[in-house]
């Protein structure tokens, strides 16, 4: 990391970053061409859960190639100055480097769509049924290396 002055290694401000944040972005690698996808996500058991519908080109490349990073932001604020190279911006993100794994099992499925959900809502409960898992596919990343920068207020 090139910002030393910025990286944040303290667990518990990732843990923050990565249950504020309301979305991030899937890199994944299509045959060597960068593909990137933005996606709600919920961080939960230490791996990110995504959903999706269960054909498409992020599942195909998944398929191949299982190694992704992804990454979100939070806390965004622009910071103006009269001087426009002055000009900044107050943000915390994250970038998370792991395994992908597409999940087929209806009970794994329910369980991750409830983690999903309470990303957004706190205290969600609700019983999927199997019709309503049918056409839906879950993935989970696995991290191997997260790291985090900040500039804070």
């Amino acid at each position: 990391m090139r910002r030393k002055d910025r990286e944040v290694t303290d667990p518990q401000f990732i843990e923050n970053v990565l249950n504020k944040a309301l979305y991030g972005n899937l890199g994944l690698s299509d045959n060597g061409e960068p593909y990137i996808v933005p996606m709600c996500y919920a961080w939960s058991e230490n791996k990110v859960w995504f959903h999706c519908a269960n054909e498409g080109r992020k599942l195909d490349i998944i398929r191949v190639n299982p190694k992704v990073c992804f990454q979100v932001s939070a806390d965004t604020e622009l910071i103006t100055a009269e001087n426009p190279c002055n000009y900044g911006m107050y943000y915390s993100s994250v970038v998370i480097f792991g395994t992908a794994s597409i999940l087929d099992d209806n009970e794994s499925k329910s369980a991750a769509l409830v983690r999903l959900m309470r990303h957004f809502r706190k205290g969600f409960t609700y019983n999927f049924t199997e019709e309503e898992m049918r056409d839906i596919c879950i993935i989970s990343i696995e991290p191997y290396e997260i790291t985090c920068k900040a500039r804070v207020k």
